[in-house]
């Protein structure tokens, strides 16, 4: 199980399979702790529909990938 010392590194690894997606995406959030994409395509309400992100705290290294909550 990896510890609190390997997040850094896993939390970089998920940003460098995101940035692949950047040209065809809009960066939201680019910090030293989050990385945000939207689609380009925008939702009834004007406004772009997220498409995945990472993020790392103390505890935790988070992704998320939308198209698997809509395409389980």
């Amino acid at each position: 199980m990896p510890t609190n010392d390997d997040f850094p590194a896993i939390f970089e690894k998920l940003k460098i399979i995101l940035k692949k997606h950047e040209k065809t995406c809009v960066v939201e959030k680019d910090t030293e702790s989050d990385y945000y994409l939207n689609t380009k395509k925008l939702n009834q309400k004007k406004k772009p529909i997220f498409f995945a992100a990472t993020s790392i705290n103390k505890i935790s290294v988070s992704f998320y990938l939308m198209p698997v909550y809509c395409y389980p």
